[in-house]
């Protein structure tokens, strides 16, 4: 209730009442709409906390599901480690002759337990991919031999089908920094899949080129059925298997969500184009890095400048003076905030940060950086523990990561190797190096 206090007996003229009146309502709305906030505050923190019980249930579910996938994955490996074993025994004939009908049906089961192995090891992945465990061990790569190499092993393959396949690549090598064996995986399932689409008779052309200063590129194209349009973005989805699509083809739609998870890990982009009827092209691309000074348009100094943003003072020093000895310009940051501030006051050829830096989480600065520089080279560093969040840093725009503890030896290779570029390009060519893998 709202009282009002007078001096005088009918001193309150109209107005004064009409006001009182008004305020009166005013006050009922505003306590009426306490009582609500009330009980709406009450019902967010119980939904709250629901929503927090629910969400750790799936993510415990989540957990338990990759466990018992990767358990159940590397058990079935062992039994079919021996079949497959044996019935190549028996093909090369270690127990005695066998005849062409024997041949031919060992065979068949030859195939089917290597494929069943190679879902086993899409099961595996898929499983690495979703707790952050998938590991890649980058290098310098020639692209054009490395994927020679992948189609290679999947020459009888295509023999069997009566199927032509064949490899272009450009004489000069193309060098990536990548993961050799992943690299071949990516270049072998897209040939296997082009291989599983295009009829007998059909071609598969593998073409190796240069895009671009920056970016090489890697295109399967088949002869097969084609993709149809409403497709096109869906096929690297997880699981995803089209009727239109895989009509009569086994396998369990893992393979392309793989490999776009492998290409884009690496700092690549894939993509698919297709006419029905007219067979399909996949393309992957994948960083040109010896080039990145280049396109940075700076010179290659006597000793260049590293920025260091870690706040453990151990690490720090321990960083400055290996990098140091190696010939390189150190400035040290001790939180994420200065390491912002230096890169927008100075120029560096390379950057070292740590994943758990303070005052800003380590994403965060990266995510600032590349608003403020696109092409710095940036090397993450982060406890084995966190190796998903480096993973995220490299999609995210990163370079490279290593995972406490690294070695010297570790830390001289992915130093010179990003921070050094210029030194690693032939005179006079803007897009070869002279190093392969």
């Amino acid at each position: 209730s709202l009282m009002v206090d007078r001096i005088q007996a009918h001193s309150l003229t109209q107005d004064d009442l009409e006001l009182m009146m008004t305020v009166a309502h005013q006050v009922a709305i505003a306590l009426d709409n306490a009582s609500a906030y009330e009980q709406i505050e009450g019902l967010n923190v119980g939904l709250e906390a629901k929503v927090r019980e629910r969400t750790a249930e799936l993510e415990q579910a989540d957990r338990l599901r990759s466990q018992f996938l990767s358990h159940v994955s590397h058990e079935l490996k062992t039994p079919l480690t021996s079949i497959k074993g044996f019935l190549q025994n028996l093909l090369d004939g270690l127990t005695g002759p066998i005849n062409e009908k024997q041949h031919r049906y060992l065979s068949r089961m030859l195939d089917n337990s290597n494929r069943l192995i190679r879902m086993i090891e899409d099961l595996l992945d898929r499983t690495r991919i979703q707790s952050g465990r998938l590991d890649l061990v980058p290098g310098e790569i020639d692209l054009g031999h490395c994927v020679a190499d992948a189609v290679e092993q999947l020459r009888l393959l295509a023999h069997a089908k009566l199927q032509t396949l064949e490899v272009v690549a450009p004489p000069a090598p193309l060098v990536v920094w990548a993961d050799r064996d992943r690299l071949i995986q990516i270049v072998m399932n897209l040939v296997q899949n082009a291989v599983k689409f295009t009829p007998e008779g059909g071609s598969i052309l593998v073409t190796v080129r240069q895009e671009n200063q920056a970016l090489a590129g890697v295109s399967v194209l088949d002869t097969g059925p084609g993709i149809p349009p409403e497709f096109l973005d869906q096929i690297f989805d997880p699981f995803f298997r089209a009727k239109q699509v895989r009509s009569g083809i086994k396998g369990l739609g893992l393979g392309l969500s793989i490999v776009r998870t492998l290409v884009e890990l690496q700092g690549g982009t894939i993509a698919a184009r297709s006419e029905p009827g007219r067979g399909a092209e996949l393309v992957f691309t994948i960083p040109l890095l010896p080039t990145i000074a280049m396109l940075r348009g700076i010179v290659s100094p006597e000793t260049p400048r590293i920025l260091i943003a870690e706040d453990d003072p151990d690490i720090r020093q321990l960083l400055q003076d290996r990098l140091g000895g190696m010939g390189y310009r150190v400035r040290s940051a001790v939180d994420g905030v200065r390491a912002l501030e230096a890169v927008q006051a100075e120029t560096f050829e390379g950057m070292i940060l740590d994943m758990g830096i303070s005052s800003m989480d380590g994403l965060d600065v990266l995510r600032q950086i590349r608003k403020l520089d696109q092409q710095l080279p940036i090397v993450m560093v982060t406890a084995s523990g966190a190796k998903d969040l480096a993973v995220r840093a490299i999609g995210m725009g990163a370079q490279a990561y290593m995972l406490k503890p690294f070695d010297t030896d570790e830390l001289q290779r992915v130093a010179d190797y990003w921070f050094r570029p210029l030194e690693r390009l032939p005179s006079g060519s803007a897009g070869e190096s002279s190093t392969s893998g």
